[in-house]
C-alpha cells in the first residue's frame, strides 16, 4: 500500500467540497461549510536520500503495518474554507433541493 501524505488528503478532500460546492450552486438549500477539523494518526518519517526531509504519513489501520506504537503520533488540523475572493462557502444539499 502507498503513504498517503496529510498534503494528499487535504488535496483530495478539497476535491470534494468542491464538487459539493459545484452540486450546491442551483440549489434552492445550501449550507455555509464552516470550519472542516480533521484528525490524523500519522508516522513521522525521515527521508535519507539527499535533499530529503521529514514527512508526514497517515498511519496504516490495517493489521499489517510495521510501524511502532510509540512512532505515531496524533496531528489536528482545523481548515477555514474560504473562496478564492475570501468569500465563506456555500454547499448544497443532493437530495433535488429539497430538505430531509
Amino acid at each position: 500500500m502507498d503513504n498517503i501524505g496529510i498534503d494528499d488528503a487535504i488535496r483530495a478532500l478539497r476535491r470534494q467540497l468542491s464538487a459539493a460546492v459545484a452540486e450546491g450552486r442551483d440549489q434552492d438549500l445550501r449550507f455555509l461549510l464552516g470550519p472542516v477539523e480533521l484528525e490524523f494518526q500519522v508516522v513521522v518519517q525521515r527521508d535519507l536520500e539527499a535533499g530529503g526531509g521529514v514527512r508526514f504519513w497517515i498511519a496504516s489501520i490495517d493489521g499489517k503495518a510495521t510501524t511502532s506504537r510509540s512512532l505515531t503520533h496524533t496531528v489536528r488540523l482545523r481548515l477555514d474554507p474560504k473562496t478564492a475572493a475570501d468569500e465563506p462557502v456555500l454547499t448544497g444539499d443532493d437530495v433535488d433541493g429539497h430538505p430531509g
